[in-house]
């Protein structure tokens, strides 16, 4: 029971973001900033999202967008196979905190439907990035 809370809970959340961005179209990975832009795109799209949490004082989140996200496989993966929100935790503390985010970075992966369906803590390479995304992208 608590878990179909917190999947409701974390739909209704990210539902509630009255905040809306366009796609940050700079760069290989076309990340959403905006969760409710995400949800919707996952739900039309049926492709789960990958939330990467992050921050402006992240060291190891400047590596992965240096070494990793540029990675045009890594890019390529992330754009096809899943809908790539990027949030800073500062600003979206409470949807961090409701998704147990400890440090940054942190990627979870939800379905359209709310239900997470892995993490990543920590900064990963972009082969080691490549075999998650895969791993990530065959679970239904």
């Amino acid at each position: 029971m608590r878990f179909a809370t917190q999947v409701l809970a974390l739909g209704l959340l990210i539902s509630s973001v009255s905040t809306t961005f366009a796609a940050d179209l700079q760069g290989p990975v076309q990340w959403q900033l905006s969760p409710r832009t995400a949800l919707q795109a996952a739900k039309e799209q049926q492709r789960p999202i990958l939330m990467y949490f992050t921050a402006d004082y992240c060291g190891y989140c400047k590596k992965l967008d240096r070494n990793t996200w540029s990675n045009p496989a890594v890019a390529d993966k992330l754009n096809s196979e899943f809908v790539p929100l990027q949030l800073d935790g500062d600003k979206f503390g409470e949807l961090a905190e409701m998704l147990s985010v400890r440090g940054y970075p942190t990627m979870v992966v939800i379905s359209p439907e709310g239900k997470e369906l892995g993490r990543i803590s920590g900064y990963i390479d972009a082969t080691q990035m490549q075999k998650r995304l895969s791993t990530l992208a065959a679970i239904k």
